[in-house]
């Protein structure tokens, strides 16, 4: 299968001068490939390291008709990105950014490190497939792209009538163990500062902290993540308690524990159950509700992450 696939991609990419595999010193998928039975999702990751001047900045997964059974794009309801000219090139999406995209665009650009790739595999019919996992690299300004090839085989099918639906996708871990203390805190401690936990794993934290404001009271704090923030799916739950923000759904909140009063040396202790959350990465915040010197309420936020597998 890897030689006629590896063919294929040569021969779809050919004429497109986006691609550079210039750009990354290294770019490999660990595994490159599987052998499984349709049905459950597979993870995997994308390790790299961009060559000089070069920042990793997002990517996307997809497939042509050509590298999957003929079974595969002739599922009724498939969302199908027709080729201008070459009909063995249309393309199906692997990827999805939890709004419907296919692009996951970090953050913030990552210079070396590695990223997960969520494979969905329900629905898909007995067979080979090569999903193409296509990095964006910038420097100056301009784009180039360097693909990665995982290969997938289906030993047993999905019933007809299982539909497919792109993966939902979440951001690298890696981005979440760089984030400075915010400005309103003359000091931030978090144990742990950053935490990578299995599902259904408790983590307890303690915070300490100094506000900038020397005349400023801490009153108690909230933790809480936006939608936004979130891994994709968490905020589509039944039953998960919303506060909506009407202009942008992006700023819909959840709150996880409200009411955590400091402590008099500004210590604040609390423990997250993961049960509920979804696979993914999280971008959490951690809100005062304080008074400044002059008695107006503001609130100080310290973000943190937490990855859940």
């Amino acid at each position: 299968m890897k030689k006629l696939v590896v063919l294929l991609l040569t021969a779809a990419f050919s004429g497109m001068t986006m691609l550079h595999a210039g750009a990354a010193r290294s770019y490999t998928l660990a595994p490159e490939s599987v052998s499984v039975e349709a049905g459950k999702p597979i993870s995997i990751k994308a390790n790299f390291v961009c060559e000089n001047g070069y920042m990793l900045v997002g990517w996307n997964a997809s497939i042509i008709r050509k590298n999957a059974p003929k079974e595969f794009f002739a599922k009724p309801g498939l969302k199908i990105q027709p080729h201008a000219t070459a009909h063995g090139y249309d393309t199906v999406h692997f990827s999805d950014d939890g709004y419907g995209k296919a692009y996951i665009h970090f953050a913030a650009a990552m210079k070396e490190g590695n990223f997960p790739v969520v494979i969905p595999t329900a629905g898909l019919p007995a067979g080979d497939y090569m999903i193409l996992i296509m990095g964006r690299f910038m420097k100056d300004g301009k784009a180039s792209y360097v693909p990665a090839c995982f290969y997938l085989t289906i030993t047993k099918g999905a019933a007809a009538d299982v539909p497919f639906k792109p993966a939902l996708q979440c951001q690298p871990f890696g981005l979440m163990k760089k984030i400075p203390v915010a400005a309103a805190f003359k000091s931030f401690e978090m144990t742990p500062a950053q935490a990578e936990v299995k599902k259904g794993d408790k983590v307890k934290y303690t915070v300490k902290f100094t506000l900038a404001d020397p005349k400023a009271k801490a009153i108690f704090a909230t933790i809480k993540t936006l939608r936004k923030e979130a891994a994709p799916g968490f905020f589509d739950q039944p039953g998960l308690k919303i506060n909506p923000y009407a202009k942008d759904h992006g700023y819909d909140a959840h709150t996880f524990l409200s009411r955590l009063y400091p402590a008099a040396d500004g210590t604040v202790t609390f423990e997250l159950d993961t049960k509920n959350f979804v696979y993914g990465t999280y971008l959490l915040r951690f809100e005062l509700y304080a008074k400044n010197g002059a008695g107006s309420s503001y609130y100080p936020t310290q973000m943190f992450g937490l990855s859940v597998r």
